[in-house]
């Protein structure tokens, strides 16, 4: 994602976990059940959940990406909350999305205002 203007109160982008391929685009979609959000009045960018429901869960630095999708889940379970706070190199991130879809987030580079956030993610799909 490219945030470009600097004259823009805020810049958000919204992420579809639940499509196949998954994707994100600058208009808000029904599907969308998250925000990548940078505002003129904070430094970086974050990333919430829709309705601050508490499904976000950020995992301790250092720790290994998630090979599976049960290793997301005590996080889950244990400290989801509804956002992120701000994004930084480095940090890793189990959601669940509301079709019960869990993806795995590593956060590549998060520049500190303009800039292109990089990211690598995991999507599991849903049980048959």
């Amino acid at each position: 994602m490219e945030f470009v203007d600097d004259q823009e109160m805020i810049e958000i982008f919204y992420p579809d976990f639940d499509s196949n391929p998954p994707f994100v685009q600058g208009q808000e979609t029904k599907s969308a059940d998250f925000d990548f959000i940078r505002a003129i009045y904070q430094d970086g960018i974050t990333f919430e959940a829709k309705g601050q429901s508490r499904t976000i869960a950020l995992l301790p630095p250092g720790r290994s990406d998630p090979s599976e999708e049960a290793e997301c889940q005590t996080p889950l379970a244990e400290h989801a909350t509804a956002s992120s706070g701000t994004l930084k190199r480095g940090d890793g991130f189990c959601v669940k999305t509301a079709e019960g879809r869990t993806a795995y987030i590593h956060v590549i580079d998060s520049p500190p205002a303009l800039g292109t956030l990089r990211l690598r993610v995991t999507v599991w799909e849903l049980p048959s």
